[in-house]
C-alpha cells in the first residue's frame, strides 16, 4: 500500500528527471533545480499523507479482516517510502558525473547498511527490525547523495519549508480519526487535503505564479 505513493509521484520524476541535469549548467539552473526538488518533494508529502490517512481504508475493502493489523506499519513504511523518492529527487549531483562509480557506491554501500541490519535486528524484533535496517539504509543513502553531490549540483534546498510542510502532514496523521473509524477517516481526509495543500504553498514549498493569484482574485474577490 506505501507503495502508492511512488505510483503517484511517477509521472513528476518521469518528465523531469531527463532535464535536470541538463539545467545545472544554464543560467539560474540552481534555482530552477530547487524550486522543481520542492514541487516533488509536496509531491510525495501529499502522496505520502494521502496514502497514511486512506490506507486503511484500502486495507479494510481489498484483504480479510485479519489484515488490520497492519494498520501500525503503513505509517513508518509511508515514511521510508517518501525518504526514498526524495533521495532520487535529491541525487542530481552524483547521476550529474561522466560514469555511474558514484551512484552505485552510495546505493550498494546503503544497501548493504540495511542487509546489516536485518542481519542483526530481524530476529529479536521482527519486523520492527526490518523497518528500522530500512531506516538505516535510506538516511545514510540519503546523506551520501546530498553530500558527494553537492560539488557539480549545490542547489538551495528549500530545508525550511519541506520541513515546515512534512510537520505539518505528520500532525495531520496523527489528529486522524481512528483507523477503524473508516467513515469519520474518510471525511477526514477531504478536510485535510486542502489543509495540506495550504500549508504547503504558505511555507514557500511550492511557489504559487503571481498570474495564476491574480487570476483567482479576479474569479473569487
Amino acid at each position: 500500500v506505501a507503495l502508492i505513493i511512488s505510483l503517484a509521484t511517477a509521472p513528476f520524476d518521469l518528465w523531469w528527471a531527463p532535464k535536470r541535469i541538463a539545467t545545472l549548467t544554464q543560467e539560474g539552473g540552481l534555482e530552477l533545480g530547487a524550486r522543481m526538488w520542492g514541487i516533488g518533494t509536496a509531491l510525495v508529502i501529499v502522496a505520502g499523507t494521502g496514502v497514511a490517512l486512506g490506507g486503511p481504508l484500502l486495507i479494510h475493502l481489498l484483504f480479510p479482516a485479519g489484515y488490520g493489523g497492519a494498520y501500525g506499519y503503513l505509517y513508518p513504511l509511508v515514511l521510508l517510502q517518501g525518504a526514498h523518492i526524495i533521495t532520487t529527487f535529491t541525487n542530481v549531483g552524483s547521476y550529474a558525473r561522466s560514469n555511474g562509480s558514484y551512484v552505485f557506491a552510495i546505493e550498494a554501500f546503503s544497501a548493504a547498511i540495511a542487509v546489516t541490519g536485518y542481519a542483526f535486528l530481524v530476529e529479536p524484533s521482527g519486523v520492527n527490525g526490518v523497518m528500522a535496517s530500512m531506516a538505516a539504509g535510506q538516511v545514510i543513502r540519503f546523506a551520501l547523495h546530498l553530500w558527494l553531490g553537492k560539488e557539480l549540483a549545490p542547489l538551495p534546498y528549500p530545508w525550511i519549508p519541506a520541513l515546515a510542510s512534512i510537520a505539518g502532514a505528520v500532525l495531520l496523521v496523527i489528529l486522524a480519526p481512528d483507523a477503524a473509524d473508516l467513515l469519520w477517516r474518510f471525511l477526514y481526509g477531504l478536510i485535510a487535503a486542502p489543509i495540506l495543500i495550504g500549508v504547503i504553498i504558505a511555507s514557500g514549498l511550492v511557489q504559487v505564479p503571481a498570474a495564476f493569484l491574480a487570476t483567482l482574485r479576479r474569479r473569487f474577490c
